[in-house]
Formats: structure tokens, C-alpha cells, sequence
């Protein structure tokens, strides 16, 4: 039996870069990144996980600078999902001015 990729989960690292870390604006826009994919998104810090898609679990998080933080991605455009959200913190979550 052959293992359909769509059911493999795929993990990464993250690390939140900018300075006041994963606060409601850049939750908000990381929650809106990751609606635009079908498959299943979850970030985690120690025991706390969250939906990537819900804005107010992402908070939840506690996610200061430079938290380190596993996304977990299980879905048919996972690859694709994983690559953008390591993309966007390495991105200081979309700010200008967050380093």
C-alpha cells in the first residue's frame, strides 16, 4: 500500500523574528495566509497548539521574540502552505520595522 502524500504530515521550524513578537496584527495576517490553503495548518509552542488559521488561537500562542515555533502542515497544498508561513516569518511576520 502506497502512502498518498496528502496524508503525510509535514513539520518546520519557525522563529519569530520581529520584536514584540506573534501579537494580534501579525496573527491576523498570518490567519489570513493560511485560509488561502485547503490543507490542515497547525503552529505549536511547547504544549500549545493552534489552529494557523484562527486568528485568536494563534495569540494564544504566547509567541514572543524569538520563540521557536513547529508548523505542521498535512494536506494536498502542504508543501506549498509550510514553504509560505516559514516564508513569512522569515519575514519578520510582514513588518517594515520589526527588526
Amino acid at each position: 500500500m502506497t502512502q498518498d502524500s496528502s496524508e503525510t504530515v509535514l513539520n518546520a521550524e519557525v522563529v519569530v523574528l520581529n520584536k514584540h513578537g506573534l501579537h494580534l496584527s501579525c496573527a491576523s495576517r498570518l490567519a489570513r495566509l493560511a485560509s488561502g490553503f485547503s490543507c490542515s495548518l497547525s503552529l505549536s509552542n511547547g504544549k500549545r497548539v493552534a489552529d494557523a488559521k484562527s486568528m485568536l488561537g494563534l495569540v494564544t500562542l504566547a509567541a514572543s521574540s524569538g520563540s521557536r515555533l513547529k508548523v505542521s502542515a498535512k494536506g494536498v497544498d502542504a508543501e506549498d502552505a509550510l514553504s509560505a508561513i516559514v516564508a513569512y516569518f522569515s519575514d519578520y511576520c510582514g513588518e517594515s520595522c520589526g527588526h
